[in-house]
């Protein structure tokens, strides 16, 4: 039996004088696993820089448009809120289960203040399932 491990990743944009840096993060947490709370500590992503994290973290919570909310949402959103995350998602569902056919939103676009104040667009496009895979993000002026 196969163990799996979260997984992150990120890439950070250096920033020039007057431009600020950006910092984008992808994110994968095993069902069932609480998420790691120090991957969201503000400090670890440098002074001025805006920070996007997007991925699959597998927490329900209705803060971002899930049926319900579950106790690893429940816990995900306390430490959102500690650390001053916004929570991006607009309720959009991001999954469809290939056997019941029920919707859900497991899949997340979480971003600093610094990160907003760039006015980000999202659009979580169409996979194959019908639901999100695809994320769009154009930086507006």
């Amino acid at each position: 039996l196969t163990q799996f491990q979260e997984e992150v990743i990120g890439i950070e944009i250096k920033g020039t004088t007057g431009q600020p840096g950006l910092n984008i993060v992808t994110y994968y947490n095993p069902p069932g696993n609480r998420v790691n709370p120090d991957i969201f500590c503000m400090s670890l992503y440098g002074n001025g820089n805006g920070t996007i994290f997007t991925g699959d973290l597998n927490c329900k919570n209705l803060a971002w448009g899930s049926n319900s909310t579950d106790t690893l949402g429940s816990d995900l959103l306390d430490v959102l809120d500690d650390q001053n995350w916004i929570v991006l998602n607009d309720g959009s569902k991001t999954r469809i289960d290939p056997r019941s056919g029920k919707e859900e939103v497991l899949d997340l676009i979480i971003g600093n203040a610094a990160a907003i104040s760039m006015k980000p667009d999202f659009f979580v496009g169409d996979g194959l399932s019908g639901a999100g895979c695809g994320l769009h993000l154009d930086v507006q002026d």
